[in-house]
């Protein structure tokens, strides 16, 4: 949630219009409402969706006059109630749910069950939030992340893909993310495929369906990573077994 909101301050949320400036060029109009270009403004603020979502809620905004939703959260967050930020979060973070749902999944998901799944969604955080700070380090106990990702050489994109299968189940999912050098985020896919198969079988079949997927966008310059060293090795090899 914090990186949403951090990244939609930074006015970095990949709405049509941010993806076009960095060279995808894919349909411009909101995927919600379809009459007008989608950026942050129209997207959360003036699309009809948005307008219903907001009218769900006590907040009442005058947006006359606002050019940049950017400026408009920071000024909000540092005059508002932490109630009413609150609220705020959990309008356009359930916005922006429904949005890539439609995008995505082809799905249309209403008004009033965003507004229960995204409030479902912040209590959860916030309960994490209280928890976590319950829980301190021992002394001499070292709390760290790794982050492994690196960004590709300039000039170039990234695709990161990484399949999920569990034992006995029918179908397996495949997740992918591109990337620019600078780690914003341009685009992503996932699929739900039917079908039996093991872990190396699936994390090859993710690769596969990475490539198919550049081709398909017609993207030069693309690294492809997987987080699978026996199907990079197998392919660096040129070995047949995955075939």
């Amino acid at each position: 949630m914090r990186m949403f909101i951090w990244r939609f301050c930074k006015n970095n949320i990949p709405v049509s219009t941010l993806r076009w400036s960095k060279g995808v060029q894919i349909p411009l109009n909101c995927p919600m409402c379809s009459r007008d270009i989608e950026n942050v403004l129209h997207l959360f603020f003036e699309c009809d969706y948005a307008r219903s979502c907001w009218q769900r809620t006590e907040l009442v905004f005058d947006m006359r006059g606002v050019e940049y939703a950017a400026d408009w959260l920071l000024e909000k967050l540092d005059s508002e109630s932490d109630d009413r930020v609150i609220n705020i979060t959990k309008v356009l973070s359930w916005i922006w749910f429904a949005r890539n749902k439609k995008v995505w999944e082809e799905k249309l998901i209403g008004s009033s069950m965003s507004v229960d799944m995204s409030s479902r969604q912040i209590n959860s955080w916030q309960v994490a939030n209280r928890n976590a700070k319950r829980v301190k380090p021992q002394l001499g106990q070292v709390v760290s992340s790794v982050i492994n990702w690196k960004p590709p050489d300039r000039g170039w994109l990234k695709l990161n893909v990484d399949a999920s299968v569990k034992k006995g189940d029918s179908n397996f999912a495949i997740g992918m993310v591109i990337r620019n050098e600078d780690g914003n985020f341009i685009m992503g896919k996932n699929l739900r495929i039917a079908g039996c198969v093991n872990v190396l079988e699936v994390e090859a079949y993710g690769v596969w369906v990475a490539i198919k997927w550049i081709e398909e966008l017609q993207l030069k310059n693309v690294t492809v990573e997987s987080d699978s060293s026996l199907v990079v090795q197998a392919l660096q090899q040129g070995s047949e077994y995955l075939v």
